[in-house]
């Protein structure tokens, strides 16, 4: 099984080449990758808060294939279900780059990325039940 740091090498974000990270950010403009528990304590290092004011303040709690993660909040479009990272400004792109969250280094728009994504659930994902399993398994046909 690849290691995450292979999976990080892969997923290069000129790979996509649909659009200028800093400004358009694709990715970052509809929706948010998923944080682990150390992502949260490296973004909540970089802004001298507790882990607790960082989920507070910029996550969303979720679950995915019966496991809980947390989801950089989003900014809300009408009739849109979803919208801009929190962490994504226009001309700058994601400023929280260097601690992004693990999702986010791995599930660009490129090549590799249903490889990277399907990765990241193998990995991270407990499949606690047979629903979950299913979820899982309807995800993966899909990607």
């Amino acid at each position: 099984m690849k290691t995450l740091q292979q999976i990080e090498a892969q997923a290069v974000c000129k790979d996509c080449a649909r659009c200028d990270p800093k400004e358009q950010g694709l990715c970052c403009q509809n929706g948010s990758g998923l944080a682990l528990k150390q992502d949260i304590l490296d973004i909540a290092n970089t802004f001298h808060l507790s882990e607790e004011d960082t989920l507070r303040i910029y996550f969303d709690e979720i679950e995915r294939f019966g496991t809980k993660f947390y989801q950089p909040k989003q900014h809300k479009i009408p009739n849109r279900p979803h919208g801009p990272c929190i962490f994504f400004a226009k001309g700058i792109g994601c400023t929280i780059y260097s601690v992004r969250p693990t999702q986010c280094r791995i599930g660009t728009w490129g090549k590799a990325s249903k490889e990277n994504l399907q990765w990241f659930f193998d990995t991270y994902a407990v499949k606690r039940d047979i629903f979950a399993e299913q979820e899982y398994n309807r995800f993966k046909r899909c990607a």
